[in-house]
């Protein structure tokens, strides 16, 4: 009996050693994963931010747009609104979009509202209603309005009207540059109540 535990006894002390080695080295390899992972995130997140002189944004290469060129697409509020974006986030500094947005007669371009962007309205052609915070105003050709953050806005084309509502929307981020992932949440805490704010109805 005495042998056999002399016999075990260095297996043991060869099982002992080897954990010895594993578990540093395991708890390093661990170590070294969690400080690459936020090393990385890091440089991946200041490589997303491109300089504001930098060539790479799309402005550089493309400086002539044609809207009769541009695919029609649909505003993020209301029922299937059309626009054309001439030009698009990314494209150039600090720039969020440029759009043409057209509101047909009962249309609603749905309350919504900006926390790290304000917009700029300039009505093209056509007449309708804008809720600025709750307030109605009566907008028509020539009008500019200025959104700023945390105000909502709405906007419509009452059914009785015979023509489109032609808007020119500007928006402008407020982080820098705007191509950063960093930007806050557009609908998050600090939204006017739905009880605050009075909707329009465009079929009045």
């Amino acid at each position: 009996k005495k042998s056999s535990d002399q016999s075990d006894s260095p297996a043991k002390s060869n099982f002992r050693s080897l954990c010895s080695l594993l578990i540093p080295a395991g708890l390093i390899f661990l170590v070294g994963n969690i400080v690459g992972c936020i090393v990385f995130s890091r440089f991946s997140l200041v490589a997303e931010q491109i300089a504001h002189d930098s060539q790479d944004f799309v402005g550089w290469k493309r400086p002539f747009i044609r809207a009769d060129e541009l695919n029609v697409e649909f505003a993020a509020h209301g029922d299937k609104i059309e626009k054309k974006v001439l030009v698009k986030r990314g494209e150039i500094p600090h720039l969020n979009q440029f759009a043409i947005v057209e509101i047909k007669p009962g249309q609603v371009a749905t309350e919504n509202v900006h926390f790290d962007m304000s917009e700029v309205f300039y009505v093209v052609s056509g007449s309708g209603l804008f809720l600025y915070d709750g307030s109605e105003h009566a907008i028509s050709a020539g009008d500019t309005i200025r959104a700023m953050p945390t105000h909502s806005h709405e906007i419509a084309n009452p059914q009785e009207n015979s023509e489109n509502l032609v808007l020119m929307v500007l928006a402008v981020a407020h982080d820098c540059p705007s191509t950063s992932k960093l930007r806050t949440s557009q609908f998050g805490k600090g939204a006017p109540s739905k009880e605050a704010t009075r909707p329009l109805d465009p079929k009045r």
